[in-house]
Formats: C-alpha cells, structure tokens, sequence
C-alpha cells in the first residue's frame, strides 16, 4: 500500500497546478478529483472492513481550489486512516466475510482492492498528464 501510494502522490506531483482542475473532453472528473476518488473509495473499502464509516466519503472540491500542496498532504492523510484501520484488524477480522456492493468476500480482499483501484485510477492520471502534454513520471523503476 505504501509503495503504490508513493507512486500515485509522484504522479500527482507531475501535474501542473493548473491542470489539476483539467478534464478529458467527456469525462466527469478533473485530475484533482481522481486523486481524491482513490483514497475516498479507500475510506469506503475500510470502512466495510472495520464495519464502520470511517469518514466522509465526498469529493471535497471539483480539483479548481486546490494548491497542489494541500492535495497531496490530504491523500497522504488519507492514506494512513485507511493503512492503520487495515493494520487494526486482527487475522480473524482478515478472513471473515463482509457485504459489499449485495455480495460478500472476505474482508482481506478490500484491502487489496484498495491498492487494485489507486492502480487503476493512477492510470487515469497517467492519461490526463499525456494529455496535458505533462511528461509521466517512471512508476515502477527504481
């Protein structure tokens, strides 16, 4: 979760200021808003491992208003309520089944779905860069 989080806030840190309010002709959410769509599905998939809500789920702004500082400081925050609430469970709590989306799986599997979604909207923003004519950062290079 960590390292692919480190990857995600690289990508953030390559967009421009002013493309974090960009989006792709036909598509609802701006650079900034996919940022915030991960770690708020994060928050959801932890929340249904803790069988809690854990916090608010909303998109907090259309990505216009945000300094890239603060975005990446608010995902990084983000980020650790959702590790330390999976670091919380015990390996029973890790095995039980839990309700998600009228089907049940075993709670370790929202933390992986977790990591499989930041993956996936990280692309996302891949794309939104290339689009910004914004070169991509190496992801998995050392």
């Amino acid at each position: 979760m960590h390292g692919e989080h480190a990857i995600t806030m690289r990508v953030v840190q390559a967009c421009p200021t002013e493309g974090l309010s960009y989006r792709l002709p036909g598509l609802p959410l701006s650079f900034a808003e996919i940022a915030q769509q991960i770690y708020a599905d994060g928050l959801r998939f932890v929340g249904v491992a803790l069988g809690s809500n854990i916090g608010d789920h909303a998109l907090t702004s259309n990505g216009a208003d945000w300094q890239k500082p603060e975005l990446l400081r608010k995902c990084t925050e983000w980020h650790e309520v959702i590790v330390n609430g999976f670091r919380s469970l015990t390996t029973d709590e890790l095995t039980r089944d839990v309700d998600f989306n009228s089907e049940r799986f075993p709670t370790v599997l929202m933390a992986d779905w977790y990591v499989v979604n930041m993956v996936h909207h990280r692309g996302m923003m891949c794309t939104y860069l290339k689009s910004l004519r914004v070169d991509v950062p190496k992801i998995y290079v050392s």
